[in-house]
């Protein structure tokens, strides 16, 4: 419209060579027009009407609703569906993964009793695999094998921020594990028993953050103990490893 008057305009201005200008009437006549063209459009912009969202119409459902069956119906169903999508629990991906970054120290621990509770050989296995090496028997760039050896949880020690200790193969490792640590062997029961402590053999406060201990009560055959797990951070691994074990002669709880 605006460019539709403006081309008139200019003709009217080629045509008569006038220069047009309010005192001029085809001026006014054009800019009437613009003008009343504009006001009876309406307005330009029209906002539009805002209304409140609806809210479905749907009873809640609180926690103290759900009874036991529906509960364990929920938790099956949950596994069914991670199974279906290749999903691995923490248990699994730490099998998968083996010693490697981001693993947790309490992680660690918690693999390794789980795997001693149920899986028996296998569980030693696996135990032997976050256990940490001897001194110069593992690398920085290649890290460790399977078959390499492991240092006894009964021996190793730390001296000058190196695990030592008597290696271990992999059978002799289980012989030990069968031998003093049958206690974890198919327990019954087992709970961390207080926080993890910095060793006190950790001289420094640079070896502090690197080296941990962690407390766990065992249950197994009515009796029960409190289970000593030292861990060192294997820079050649990135992961805390197993360096030290010991069976107190009763449960923290007790004392």
């Amino acid at each position: 419209f605006f460019f539709k008057h403006n081309n008139r305009i200019e003709d009217t201005v080629r045509d008569t060579g006038q220069v047009l200008g309010p005192e001029n009437w085809q001026y006014r006549m054009a800019a009437t027009g613009m003008l009343a063209m504009v006001l009876s459009a309406g307005p330009l912009f029209v906002l539009p009407k805002v209304t409140s969202p609806r809210r479905p119409c749907t009873s809640c459902v609180r926690a103290c609703d759900i009874g036991a069956e529906d509960a364990d119906d929920i938790e099956l169903s949950l596994e069914r569906e991670r199974r279906k999508r290749g999903l691995l629990n923490s248990y699994e991906q730490l099998k998968a993964d083996g010693p490697s970054a981001f693993k947790r120290p309490h992680q660690v621990v918690e693999y390794l009793m789980l795997s001693l509770q149920h899986k028996g050989d296998d569980g030693i296995a696996e135990a032997f695999r976050f256990t940490s090496p001897t001194a110069g028997s593992g690398s920085f760039v290649h890290g460790m094998s399977k078959n390499t050896p492991r240092v006894s949880w009964k021996e190793g020690k730390l001296i000058n921020r190196y695990v030592s200790g008597t290696g271990l193969g992999i059978d002799a490792f289980s012989r030990l594990i069968r031998d003093e640590y049958a206690l974890l062997l198919g327990c019954d029961a087992w709970r961390f028993a207080r926080h993890p402590t910095s060793v006190a053999s950790a001289t420094t406060q640079e070896d502090r953050g690197w080296v941990l201990e962690y407390l766990v009560d065992v249950s197994s055959g009515g009796r029960s103990r409190t289970v000593i797990f030292r861990l060192l951070y294997d820079w050649g691994q990135w992961c805390y490893l197993v360096f030290n074990v010991h069976v107190l002669p009763h449960a923290c709880s007790e004392s």
